[in-house]
Order: C-alpha cells, then sequence, then structure tokens
C-alpha cells in the first residue's frame, strides 16, 4: 500500500510517501511548485494530491491518502482504515442514556414517571 501524509513546513506543504509503512520519499510542494523529480513539469503528482489533501482537512493529521492509480484516492489511517468508517460513526456525546429513566429506585419501582422498561430489555 502506498500512503501520502500532509504537512505544512514553513509557508510550504511537505508530502510525504510511504510504501509498505516505509517512508520512500518526501518533497515540499506548494500548488504551483514542488521539488521533486517531475517538479519542472507543468504538474506532477504532489500538485494534483495538494488540492484533495488540503479538501480533505488532513493537514498536519494522522490521515493518509491511500493513492494508488487504480483505487479511488480514499482518505485512510496508517493501518489502512478509511475515514469515511470513523467519520459516520455516532459521537457518544450524541447519544442520550436511554437507561437513565428506567429502573432508577432500587426497589424497582418507577418514580420517575417513565414507561417501564420491556423484561427482554432489563439489565
Amino acid at each position: 500500500m502506498t500512503l501520502y501524509n500532509l504537512r505544512t513546513d514553513g509557508d510550504q506543504y511537505r508530502i510525504t510517501k510511504f510504501v509498505e509503512c516505509e517512508v520512500e520519499s518526501t518533497y515540499l510542494c506548494t500548488e504551483t511548485e514542488c521539488e521533486c523529480p517531475a517538479g519542472h513539469r507543468a504538474t506532477c503528482r504532489h500538485r494534483q494530491m495538494l488540492p484533495w489533501m488540503l479538501a480533505e482537512r488532513i493537514v498536519n493529521t494522522h490521515w493518509f491518502m491511500d493513492y494508488e492509480p487504480n483505487r479511488q484516492h480514499q482518505i485512510v489511517d496508517f493501518a489502512g482504515t478509511p475515514k469515511a468508517l470513523t467519520d459516520n460513526l455516532i459521537e457518544p456525546h450524541s447519544v442520550t442514556d436511554s437507561t437513565a429513566d428506567f429502573d432508577s429506585a432500587s426497589d424497582g419501582s418507577n418514580p420517575s414517571g417513565a414507561a417501564k422498561r420491556p423484561a427482554w430489555r432489563r439489565i
């Protein structure tokens, strides 16, 4: 798997290429210049990746771009887990504690007036 991460380096960006978990290369670049061997061309892989990486907000994070030509250029962590999977998880603080209204008294009564939890839901 070939992964690229993005870090700030002064007023430029540093794109580092990892192959099989080892650093293969690293280059400073902007949207108009790159110090890679293809940097003298009108564009290079790094200048093509930069806007995508910036749009995905992965600068200075633990996320990487999986930039294999035959893949969809997805954002992943170092283990290869897609960022989309973690973005779609429910935040723990956004879930209400549904057990708070049920069986709050130790004698089994329900002083809050909330409906009793079905027997199959009792813990």
